[in-house]
């Protein structure tokens, strides 16, 4: 920006902003950002920048994609608004403050009060926009993915910074430096989380109890620790967590507890979560594995791609069971469909899937025997 104006580098301005906002979204706030501090030369530079975000945005309204449709709170999200002036002040995450909690509002509106009585100098102004500005951006972001969106908070955060560095003047600069201590020594006393992905998820769930940080931490854990059920468990209450969706009956038949898996896995769905494979496919296997075959086939009849191959195996081994080859036979023909095979190896796929499946029977006769 500092160099002349040439038809190259306006050319090369352009595709390297129109590379920042289609790299990730969140250009479209970061990017005016780094550029405000070259305002002077942005004057002169400013069309190629706006054709990029221009260029963008017409591509973004004519791709296929579904429009994103914002469910918001206006109960929690006003709370959270009230609680943003504590974001960058106390020694917590967001996530920490609760939204309903009336001393945090009264305190964090007093906060906010006191910002906007006393922004007269132009950094105050641009820091109190930002914070406002940020503060709603964060909060909408908070309402659509709950806990991912603060990591948003940066916004407001950043915007209270650059207010409180313009509100002391030159002879007041001790108190920037004891703010900058302060943040300083809550950078030192969290640099452990950043040491492992247990650690980091184990701080978050410890601070900031939710479905988020347990689904994070259950799945850090979910090797070494007797509490990953309860953690599993949390994670998909209500607005669960969809990587955890996915292990809500898998984790517990892994565990060989097909109770459990059917318990945990008609949770997940009760409290909202979608019917992927991932969560159906191992329910269908449980039932089947407690000899309730009309509660598995129900399940594997309301999907169709399975990452595990278990809806091959329980449809055969029901089929077997009735004397039947229906199953069997679609699932070969439907195979040899998708990767053209010999005869020869027709008949071993045929052979392989009826072993697994007469396995399957084979184990659902051992348990009944031992119960």
């Amino acid at each position: 920006l500092a160099l002349p104006a040439t038809r190259s580098r306006r050319i090369g301005l352009l595709l390297l902003t129109f590379g920042a906002l289609t790299s990730k979204e969140s250009a479209l706030l970061w990017l005016p950002l780094c550029l405000l501090p070259q305002y002077k030369n942005l004057r002169a530079q400013w069309f190629p920048i706006a054709m990029a975000y221009l260029l963008w945005f017409v591509l973004k309204i004519q791709a296929d994609l579904e429009p994103l449709v914002m469910e918001l709170n206006i109960h929690e999200s006003l709370g959270y608004w009230m609680t943003s002036p504590l974001w960058s002040l106390l020694p917590k995450s967001p996530l920490g403050l609760p939204s309903d909690d009336a001393s945090f509002k009264i305190l964090g509106s007093l906060t906010f009060l006191g910002m906007a009585m006393n922004t007269t100098k132009p950094l105050q102004k641009i820091g109190l926009c930002l914070f406002l500005l940020g503060s709603v951006l964060a909060i909408m972001s908070i309402q659509q993915s709950h806990s991912l969106g603060f990591r948003y908070a940066w916004l407001p955060m950043l915007g209270q910074i650059m207010w409180i560095v313009g509100t002391f003047s030159t002879s007041q600069k001790w108190i920037v430096i004891v703010f900058g201590v302060y943040f300083s020594i809550l950078n030192i006393e969290s640099h452990n989380m950043w040491i492992n992905n247990q650690n980091f998820w184990a701080k978050g769930y410890l601070d900031t109890p939710n479905q988020h940080t347990a689904c994070g931490y259950f799945m850090s854990e979910r090797e070494y620790s007797q509490n990953a059920i309860h953690l599993l468990k949390e994670s998909i209450q209500t607005p669960p967590m969809v990587h955890c969706c996915a292990q809500a009956s898998k984790y517990p038949l892994e565990l060989n507890d097909t109770q459990l898996a059917i318990d945990i896995g008609r949770m997940a769905i009760v409290n909202g979560c979608p019917n992927i494979p991932e969560l159906l496919a191992p329910l269908a296997l449980a039932f089947a594995l407690q000899n309730d075959w009309s509660e598995a086939l129900s399940y594997t009849e309301q999907y169709t791609n399975d990452p595990f191959g278990y809806k091959p195996v329980i449809e055969v081994a029901w089929g077997i069971k009735n004397n039947s080859e229906t199953a069997l036979k679609h699932w070969i023909q439907l195979k040899s469909k998708e990767q053209p095979m010999s005869v020869q190896e027709y008949e071993i796929q045929k052979s392989e899937l009826r072993s697994h499946a007469e396995q399957l029977l084979n184990t659902v006769e051992e348990r009944n025997q031992g119960l």
